[in-house]
């Protein structure tokens, strides 16, 4: 059986995945839903928020999110790096910002762990992404590209 903390994470992945939460803004109270009732628009933002601070409230000083996993002893039915993993995914898609304190700490606590299970490295990579969604990438140079390959592949240069 899961716990209410794995299971929360995953309620507030399917909330901030919701085509409610589409078009959110940083500051807004209010979802942009065209004619939809403003009155749900603020019970689904009020709901979320409460849910983040729950989340929140269930981090560990040194950055984990324990949840249902971790009262196991076998280590073959642990997942830690998931479980935080799944957690930093929910916070990030619910509002919180690369910066914050809980975001950083999560980071560092999974930059500091095996990658051994499937799940929880595909977490993890969700995770990531929902960090570094926003970043612009950096603009593409072929010329530098082209230098950085002949020099990799010890091809001459065609003067």
């Amino acid at each position: 059986m899961r716990g209410p903390a794995f299971i929360f994470s995953v309620a507030v992945l399917f909330a901030a995945f919701s085509p409610w939460c589409w078009g959110r803004e940083k500051d807004e109270k209010k979802l942009k839903m065209g004619d939809r009732d403003d009155a749900l628009k603020l019970k689904i933002n009020n709901a979320i928020e409460k849910g983040k601070q729950w989340l929140l409230s269930k981090q560990s000083p040194d950055g984990s999110f324990p949840g249902a996993w971790s009262k196991y002893k076998d280590p073959n039915h642990r997942y830690p790096l998931g479980e935080t993993a799944l957690s930093l995914l929910a916070l990030l898609k619910s509002g919180c910002r690369r910066g914050e304190e809980p975001i950083i700490k999560g980071f560092k606590w999974a930059r500091r762990q095996p990658l051994r299970k499937v799940y929880s490295v595909s977490v993890l990579i969700m995770a990531l992404e929902a960090l570094y969604a926003d970043k612009k990438p950096p603009p593409i140079d072929p010329k530098a590209i082209t230098r950085v390959a002949r020099r990799k592949l010890n091809v001459p240069r065609k003067d």
